[in-house]
């Protein structure tokens, strides 16, 4: 306990008949016994004790939420602590490599937006020739369809008729050539002499049946290559073809529009992508403006954020934000304080929450000023810890005129009172004890000066005294210890 604590106690049991009970207590001694305390009705305090700090009610932090630009690089700042108006320049980044990025992307859409022109009009001579192509795949199928069936049906049966009726032309003539040599011989022979023409037909003769069995000779393989050979090689050679043509076909059927899709898509991909660079090409035009950041409001300017009251950083150092230094995008920079009004955070441990509820009072006394003492009440207690066992809390403060030095930032010390009656029975925590089923009592003394258990009701307690709603009445006499004898 406090020095301040101990003295605030020291008046209360004054106030509430501590002399007396100290000098019943002494005359109890002297005669060996155990002593007394003769039960009055006093005021009964709890207070609770805390270290604050003052933190501005309004505030604005500032923060850089770049889009797309992360490279910050600080080319000037104001300095930490400074009065600022809305609108006035906080700080200034560089813009020399933002600016190349925005040329650069500038240019990149121009060339994304020529080819997603020639993409368009790809596709579009892509599926106007798609049933052109799908048609000829099925043009050449049918026909060669129509060439095997009349290949089949027409033509090789007529080749080979040809082939057949040329092998038989050819013996034919041979046999005419034969006969008409054998003719000749008969006829010439019969005379005694034979003439110098008769010679010539011949010789005639005899060659056209050479002529003959030569061209018989040469008919019967080609008659035989065309039936053993030619017809069936173009009949293979078609039937490879419709096959072939019937493959195109089904290829045709499916890839043709799957290339079709996959074009499409491909324009899509191109149109996202054209929409994205759009939209950076916008981040990065918004992010160059960012870079000069603005004050939101009226104020003094703080470096870094406050949390409670606290600052996650309030020192100017140098360096800080001097020219040249890389800044971390997303985070809270400064932040704008209005230096009224002012209220204080401070957070107190679980153990001191009894009682306690909002719109209790108390006073603040400053650290920078301690001679002034500030009025406080409690406007919000925290439900649930912010630490473990540690609760915080917001007190509103009343300010005198004559504080104008006093800033956000500063811290105090508190006092609260958690709860307060003017006419309560409080006796020493030593003067209650517990029994076996958990209920509080009391030993009181009788008229005759013999003791006895009282039972009691509990009320708010601090280490040393305890309130007693019920069970004792101002002038009850109570044994300040257990008689001896007593479990």
């Amino acid at each position: 306990m406090t020095l301040s604590i101990r003295v605030r106690w020291l008046i209360m049991f004054v106030v509430s008949g501590w002399p007396a009970a100290l000098c019943a207590q002494q005359q109890e001694a002297a005669r060996g016994g155990p002593t007394t305390l003769v039960v009055k009705k006093a005021p009964f305090r709890i207070e609770v004790s805390a270290s604050g700090v003052f933190e501005a009610r309004e505030m604005a932090a500032v923060r850089l939420d770049t889009e797309e630009w992360s490279t910050l690089v600080v080319e000037e700042a104001v300095p930490h602590g400074t009065s600022v108006k809305a609108g006035e320049v906080l700080i200034r980044f560089k813009l020399d490599e933002l600016e190349r990025a925005v040329r650069e992307q500038e240019e990149a859409q121009v060339l994304a937006e020529l080819a997603l022109q020639q993409a368009r009009h790809d596709l579009q001579a892509l599926e106007s020739s798609l049933q052109d192509e799908l048609a000829a795949a099925e043009r050449t199928r049918a026909d060669l369809e129509t060439d095997v069936q009349r290949f089949l049906t027409i033509e090789r049966p007529m080749l080979q008729r040809t082939a057949e009726n040329n092998l038989r032309t050819a013996e034919f003539n041979l046999e005419y050539a034969q006969e008409e040599l054998r003719q000749l011989e008969k006829m010439y022979k019969a005379d005694d002499l034979t003439e110098e023409t008769e010679e010539i037909i011949l010789k005639r003769a005899q060659r056209d049946v050479e002529q003959a069995e030569f061209y018989l000779e040469q008919t019967r393989l080609q008659t035989e290559r065309t039936l053993q050979i030619d017809l069936p090689r173009q009949e293979i050679s078609l039937q490879d073809a419709l096959r072939r043509a019937k493959l195109a076909w089904e290829k045709a059927r499916l890839e043709l529009p799957a290339a079709v899709t996959r074009a499409r898509l491909a324009l899509e991909k191109q149109q996202h992508e054209f929409q994205q660079g759009a939209e950076k090409l916008e981040k990065l035009r918004r992010d160059r403006e960012r870079l000069v950041v603005r004050s939101p409001s009226d104020g003094i300017v703080y470096y870094g954020q406050c949390t409670r009251g606290r600052w996650s950083s309030t020192q100017a150092s140098e360096g800080r934000y001097e020219k040249g230094a890389s800044v971390t995008a997303k985070t809270v920079l400064m932040t704008v304080v209005q230096p009224r009004p002012l209220r204080v955070r401070a957070s107190l441990n679980e153990k001191d929450l009894q009682g306690l509820s909002e719109g209790a009072s108390g006073r603040a006394v400053c650290t920078a000023f301690p001679s002034a003492a500030v009025a406080v009440r409690l406007e919000s207690l925290a439900g649930v810890p912010t630490a473990e066992g540690t609760y915080d809390i917001a007190l509103s403060a009343e300010l005198a005129s004559d504080l104008p030095r006093l800033l956000p930032g500063m811290t105090c010390s508190i006092t609260l009172t958690a709860y307060y009656r003017g006419d309560a029975i409080a006796v020493p925590t030593s003067a209650v004890f517990t029994g076996d089923e958990g209920e509080a009592y009391v030993y009181r003394v009788g008229a005759d000066g013999a003791h006895q258990r009282c039972k009691v009701t509990l009320g708010p307690r601090t280490e040393e005294r305890v309130e007693i709603l019920e069970g004792l009445l101002e002038g009850d006499i109570i044994l300040l210890s257990k008689p001896e004898g007593e479990a």
